[in-house]
């Protein structure tokens, strides 16, 4: 360290500093040493000094990227300003594998922490990134390293997102997934890559469909179908990749992608995330396309949903999402109606709505599934028997107060109690006293009255004469 400081303008001295720094901080406590000695500082200035010299710049890279796996040398190298010297040494290297490779893994680091990764943001590190990705594709380890570093670039920050997607992130990582269809270690990093910048950004979502990405990351779940990781990012990335973009619902049928996703979800039902995941894409994909709902139908994705369910029935985000995809499966489509009923999602409804009662945005998911599945005579039977009356109450009664969860509720009571047999059921478990109070408190909501009011008409009660009582 003191070298470092004492020779900073010779860079032959630095480079060879920098380079025992990155050896000897793959060591752990030699790790912290560093950052504690002030070797951050040191390396930080050494790489302004010498931005245009590539052999410092490679070995100051690395070491930054090997100190910074610390969570305090992170912070360290914020503070210092290392992220934009990163960003800056990346920018005038951006050809340069050697260096390149190095400058992406620091990057990927350190923007693990939150700041470092507005730093990046700020500094407009995903525009250099991708400069990086798109000069060098071709290079596994910096292609790897690249999208992991877009991947952190891109989390849970608005601006980082737009900048990704505005610098062309989406056809650079298309493009190294082409280029290296077989390592999954890449197809992990790229598909993560896509999840967080399509996450809340509808913009990107447009650009995935626009570049090919549901093509490329349904051929990933193709190849690396026994990777249960790389099955989680490409599932949860092509979920989000179908919020909103209806032509991307159209591009999934095109290229076979419900079947991928369906095969997915029964080979790795028993894996919480997978299963958590696929679900949430087929219920996406299904929410704007008949087409797309028709064809999960037929491969009977109603089945697979319920299975993972069952498998994971005590895992509340599981449950939510399967319960979204069951409501979608089951809106204006029949035949996926009665696929509901023989695959055992009624009670499996009220087993849900009985469990997750104290949750509410389970218990509303699960109502607007009943809402779906129970338009249907057997299902509708098959709801009172199965406890499921009972079980709609008393999650409107837990949740009154919540609008959107009386809406829903109330809704599914006023489907299961067009049957007759239902009608005597849900006056003993008390559903015109509550629908009545529900009307009171949500007065002014119009979807809420308007179906509270179905209630009443079904159980014989005007809602003029249940509020005078």
């Amino acid at each position: 360290m003191d070298a470092l400081r004492t020779f900073r303008t010779e860079a032959k001295v630095v480079q060879k500093a920098c380079g025992a720094i990155q050896n000897i901080t793959v060591d752990d406590d030699n790790e912290i040493k560093c950052g504690e000695v002030g070797g951050i500082v040191a390396v930080v200035e050494a790489m302004r000094t010498h931005m245009q010299n590539a052999g410092v710049a490679e070995k100051a890279c690395g070491a930054l990227r090997n100190i910074s796996y610390n969570a305090n040398n992170k912070v360290r190298c914020g503070a210092s300003g290392g992220v934009k010297v990163l960003v800056d040494t990346l920018r005038v290297h951006a050809t340069n594998a050697s260096v390149a490779k190095n400058a992406c893994g620091a990057i990927k680091t350190i923007t693990s922490n939150s700041d470092n990764n507005i730093k990046c943001g700020e500094a407009d590190g995903p525009s250099a990134v991708v400069a990086c990705l798109v000069a060098l594709k071709d290079n596994l380890v910096v292609a790897r390293d690249a999208c992991r570093a877009l991947e952190n670039i891109a989390r849970n920050i608005a601006a980082n997102k737009a900048k990704c997607g505005a610098a062309g992130a989406v056809p650079a990582i298309v493009a190294a997934l082409r280029a290296h269809p077989a390592d999954s270690s890449l197809a992990c990093g790229a598909c993560g890559a896509l999840v967080n910048m399509t996450a809340s950004n509808p913009g990107n979502e447009t650009k995935c469909g626009d570049a090919g990405a549901i093509e490329a990351v349904i051929d990933v779940l193709r190849r690396h179908g026994t990777d249960t990781s790389v099955c989680e990012n490409a599932c949860l990335a092509i979920g989000n990749m179908n919020a909103n973009a209806r032509p991307n619902n159209v591009k999934m049928l095109q290229c076979g992608g419900p079947a991928v996703i369906v095969d997915i979800l029964r080979r790795h039902r028993a894996h919480e995330g997978v299963a958590q995941h696929a679900c949430a894409a087929i219920g996406n994909m299904t929410s704007n396309n008949a087409d797309v709902n028709a064809k999960c139908g037929q491969l009977d994705a109603v089945i697979e949903v319920c299975e993972a369910l069952r498998a994971h029935k005590t895992k509340a985000v599981l449950v939510r999402k399967a319960c979204a995809a069951l409501e979608n499966l089951a809106r204006n489509s029949a035949e996926n109606k009665i696929k509901c009923g023989r695959a055992g999602a009624v009670p499996l409804m009220a087993e849900v709505l009985r469990d997750f009662r104290a949750h509410s945005e389970v218990v509303r998911k699960a109502c607007r599934a009943v809402r779906n599945i129970t338009v249907n005579d057997d299902n509708e039977v098959a709801w009172g028997r199965s406890g499921g009356i009972e079980a709609l109450v008393e999650g409107l009664r837990a949740h009154r107060a919540d609008a959107a969860v009386a809406e829903d509720a109330c809704a599914a009571l006023a489907n299961v109690t067009y049957n007759a047999n239902n009608k005597p059921i849900a006056r003993s478990a008390g559903a015109v006293e509550l629908v009545t109070n529900v009307r009171r408190i949500h007065r002014n909501v119009a979807d809420v009255t308007k179906y509270a009011d179905s209630v009443l008409k079904r159980l014989g009660v005007t809602a003029t004469a249940a509020l005078q009582d």
